[in-house]
C-alpha cells in the first residue's frame, strides 16, 4: 500500500467518523442544552408560584394558627396569655416587670398591661416581640419613658381567645 492510498483511507475514514458520530453527538449536545434550558425556565416560573402561593396563605395561616390555639375555655386562654407574656418577657434582659391581665368576652382571650425597665435596645425589642402578628396580640397603647437607668415601657393589648 503506498503512502498515498493510505492517506486517501485515513481522510475517508476521518470523515466517516465525523459524519457519523461527531456530528449525531453535536445536534445531541445542542438539543440536550435546550431541553436543560426548557427545564431550569420551568423550575424558575414553578418555584415562584410557589412563593406567590405561600404569600397569598401566609395570612390566613397566621390567623388559622391563632385560632386554634384560641380555641380552649377562657381559663386556658387567660393562662395561655399570661405564660405567653411571661417567656416574651423572659427573652429580654428587662426588670422591674408589672403584669395585668383580665379576661374579656369571646372572642377575645384578655387584655393584658405590661410594663418593664431596662436598657433602651432591650425594652423597644420586647415592644417589637409583642407586636409580631403571628403573636395574635393586638397592641393598643405603647409608652416609653425615659429613667434614670434606661427606658421604662407600658403597653397595653389584648389577644383573641376563645371562639364561642
Amino acid at each position: 500500500m503506498t503512502p498515498r492510498l493510505f492517506a486517501v483511507l485515513l481522510l475517508a475514514g476521518a470523515g466517516l467518523v465525523q459524519v457519523g458520530v461527531a456530528i449525531p453527538a453535536r445536534r445531541q449536545v445542542v438539543a440536550s442544552q435546550g431541553e436543560f434550558r426548557r427545564l431550569r425556565d420551568q423550575a424558575r416560573s414553578a418555584r415562584e408560584e410557589l412563593a406567590e402561593a405561600q404569600a397569598r396563605l401566609a395570612p390566613r395561616s397566621r390567623a388559622i394558627a391563632i385560632l386554634s390555639r384560641a380555641s380552649g375555655p377562657a381559663g386556658e386562654a387567660l393562662a395561655e396569655l399570661r405564660a405567653e407574656l411571661l417567656e416574651s418577657v423572659e427573652s429580654f434582659p428587662v426588670r422591674d416587670v408589672r403584669l395585668e391581665v383580665s379576661p374579656q368576652p369571646p372572642p377575645l382571650a384578655g387584655r393584658f398591661r405590661l410594663g418593664a425597665s431596662g436598657p433602651y435596645r432591650s425594652v423597644v425589642a420586647l415592644a417589637g416581640d409583642l407586636a409580631r402578628p403571628e403573636s395574635g396580640m393586638v397592641v393598643e397603647q405603647v409608652a416609653f419613658r425615659s429613667a434614670r437607668d434606661g427606658v421604662t415601657l407600658d403597653v397595653q393589648g389584648l389577644r383573641v381567645g376563645a371562639v364561642p
